[in-house]
């Protein structure tokens, strides 16, 4: 992102605040502030937290409410490999820029690589 699509004074906004940010909830304020949208407003939702069951005796956890995602235009798409980079593609054409969230534990370049179930 540059300050081509975001204004210089957005931009030094969200880089004042960089420290606090989680690697998603950053990709979250930057993408807000492309859309020229209150990415306070985005990131700091109040207290949510929602866990829902899933295999293996491990949980899934939401930070964010779900109405977040239709408000600043995003959307979930789960696929394989050839699938996720046709989306990845499309969406680029479409609106020049993508947020993509993945599972760590196949990320072949991050530490939990085939050790550790989180979102990054």
């Amino acid at each position: 992102m540059s300050e081509t699509i975001v204004p210089p004074a957005r931009w030094q906004e969200l880089t004042a605040y960089s420290e606090a940010y989680t690697c998603y909830s950053s990709a979250l304020a930057a993408w807000a502030a492309v859309e020229r949208v209150d990415w306070r407003r985005v990131i700091d939702t109040g207290l949510h937290l929602t866990l829902v069951e899933a295999e293996d005796g491990l949980f899934g956890f939401s930070h964010f409410p779900p109405r977040l995602a239709s408000e600043v235009a995003l959307t979930r798409r789960v696929g394989d490999a050839a699938e996720a980079a046709s989306a990845i593609l499309d969406e680029i054409e479409r609106s020049g820029r993508v947020l993509i969230a993945r599972h760590r534990f196949g990320l072949p370049w991050h530490v939990a690589l085939g050790s550790r179930h989180v979102t990054h």
